[in-house]
């Protein structure tokens, strides 16, 4: 399934969908499910977990009583320092199957993920979902990318107190709109660069195709970027 990856120092973390049920196909009987794959050693040896119930299995989960989720697949977001404290914080954007209804939620872990919390609460940050990314603006902001069709959804969840996990999502906009009407996941990374004068910028990439018209033409991969000042 799809797998999210992170690392800090010699910590490798693998959040990935399991099992042989399909997002799609997932009921309250019969779930697709999410594992936690760890090493400590850079890869050389590695532990398991199924942690679907800590996550959204029963009434006392995370997010309970989902039928099916997975984490959107490519990096996880790290704040190797977070709040100045010397500990990592990651992120991850999670797709969530309830019934009929689906649900985007960003989740953080600052044990690796041992255990996992919601950002913001159970405030929706988007207005549709799908396939999920999210990054660390330079600012501490956490930017939320959705994939959506023509395009992508984003929204940004401001803290008000870090060392009380406190903070609101803003109001979501479409962006990144490819011309046609094509559905794809793709990633943001915010980078370091440089401008035509040689000046230090933050530049936030998003890569999407632009394609054609049908839902699935995934022509021309196309990195969109905005500076962040």
């Amino acid at each position: 399934g799809d797998a999210a990856i992170a690392t800090v120092g010699q910590n490798v973390l693998v959040m990935a969908a399991a099992g042989n049920v399909v997002y799609s196909g997932a009921s309250d009987t019969k779930h697709n499910r999410t594992v936690r794959v760890f090493s400590a050693d850079n890869g050389v040896t590695w532990t398991k977990e199924d942690i679907s119930e800590k996550m959204f299995i029963g009434e006392n989960a995370l997010i309970p009583n989902g039928h099916a989720a997975f984490f959107g697949s490519g990096k996880l977001a790290v704040d190797e320092n977070f709040n100045g404290t010397g500990k990592a914080r990651i992120y991850g954007a999670l797709l969530l199957k309830k019934s009929s209804s689906t649900g985007n939620y960003v989740i953080y872990t600052d044990d690796l993920g041992l255990t996992w919390n919601i950002l913001g609460g159970s405030q929706n940050p988007v207005a549709s979902q799908d396939e999920p990314k999210v990054e660390i603006l330079p600012s501490g902001q956490i930017l939320l990318s959705i994939r959506r069709g023509g395009g992508r959804q984003f929204n940004v969840f401001t803290y008000t107190n870090k060392a009380t996990n406190t903070g609101s999502w803003d109001s979501n906009v479409n962006g990144c709109n490819n011309g046609g009407s094509n559905t794809c996941n793709g990633e943001p990374y915010c980078i370091d660069a440089k401008n035509a004068d040689g000046e230090s910028v933050k530049l936030l990439l998003q890569s999407q195709p632009k394609g054609g018209g049908g839902l699935y033409d995934r022509r021309n991969v196309t990195i969109w970027y905005k500076e962040i000042t």
